[in-house]
């Protein structure tokens, strides 16, 4: 095989497992890493919301913390703790809160995509919760978490 043959086929190697290798070592696809924050109480942290997230990269983040530092199964529910608004950790920035372990309060809100023929994903609406595995599920949307 020539050289130019070689560097081709080992850049087209590269460019395809640019994606996955990245996500392996925690890099962020689609240019975004959020930074996530842990909060009183047990499992509430909030993910600190960057210009250009959107819900699904939020989620993706919260799935991510949830899996990485707070050891939960695929299975475990996520719920949204507090909707978008001014952060807890950071000053002068929004975030959206989760828990793992939601109050009575917060499950007396709790819905879920489907209810009441609403699919988007929420990051206004407490109580709302999805699967860590379906949050994960969303970290491999790339340029998509920007919208």
């Amino acid at each position: 095989m020539s050289r130019l043959k070689l560097s081709f086929f080992v850049l087209g190697v590269l460019v395809m497992a640019g994606p996955a290798a990245a996500q392996a070592f925690g890099i962020a696809v689609g240019g975004y890493r959020l930074q996530t924050n842990p909060l009183p109480g047990n499992s509430n942290f909030e993910v600190i919301i960057e210009n250009g997230a959107g819900p699904r990269l939020i989620w993706c983040e919260a799935g991510n913390y949830a899996t990485a530092r707070l050891r939960s199964s695929a299975t475990a529910r996520l719920y949204l703790l507090n909707p978008r608004g001014p952060a807890k950790t950071r000053a002068k920035r929004n975030s959206v809160g989760f828990t793992l372990d939601p109050s009575p309060e917060v499950l007396e809100q709790a819905s879920r995509p489907g209810q009441a023929n609403n699919y988007s994903v929420s990051i206004t609406e407490v109580g709302y919760n999805l699967s860590v595995g379906h949050t994960k599920s969303f970290c491999d949307l790339g340029i998509m978490n920007r919208f």
